[in-house]
């Protein structure tokens, strides 16, 4: 099983997972993956997410803690390759949400 790292990379248990792919302006990295190659693979990383204040390219990125599950498992095209790759994520703050962190993806993409 690959998740997708850097938004065009299957990788078995990425580094990395880049939320959204067009800026970057959040992402999860620091991973340590409980579980792998399941139906669901379940893991804790970090956060990274930025504040776009005053713009994006001058904002500033925030740090939490998450748990993230990968998820619907497909065999799918990414990265020139046709491979078995989770394409949801579901993502868990588990010391609550911060009011900065806006909707963040439940789908993965592979560009």
């Amino acid at each position: 099983a690959y998740g997708i790292e850097d938004c065009g990379k299957p990788k078995v248990k990425p580094d990395r997972i880049v939320l959204f792919c067009a800026d970057a302006g959040a992402y999860i990295n620091g991973f340590d993956w409980n579980d792998w190659g399941g139906k669901k693979s379940h893991g804790t990383g970090t956060i990274h997410v930025n504040d776009c204040d005053p713009i994006c390219l001058g904002g500033t990125y925030h740090d939490y803690p998450v748990e993230v599950t990968l998820k619907k498992l497909k065999r799918t095209s990414c990265g020139g390759k046709r491979v078995p790759l989770y394409r949801k994520i579901d993502i868990d703050f588990p010391q609550g949400k911060p009011g900065s962190v806006g909707n963040l993806p439940g789908r993965l993409y592979c560009y």
